[in-house]
């Protein structure tokens, strides 16, 4: 059964959905506003890395 797993805690790259939410819907009123706006627009929002138990210090 899937209750006598183990729990692992594994390490993960977490994706700010909230700012990912707000950026692209700016971005949305950005181009609505002005149609030349360039198409190839950018933004990099920092994810974050939560360490958990599947991983360790190699030093």
């Amino acid at each position: 059964p899937y209750a006598s797993l183990p729990k692992i805690r594994l390490t993960t790259v977490l994706q700010p959905k909230d700012n990912i939410g707000r950026e692209s819907v700016r971005i949305l009123f950005e181009k609505l506003e002005n149609k030349d706006i360039h198409t190839g627009l950018q933004r990099i929002i920092q994810p974050e890395l939560k360490i958990r138990s599947t991983c360790k210090s190699v030093l």
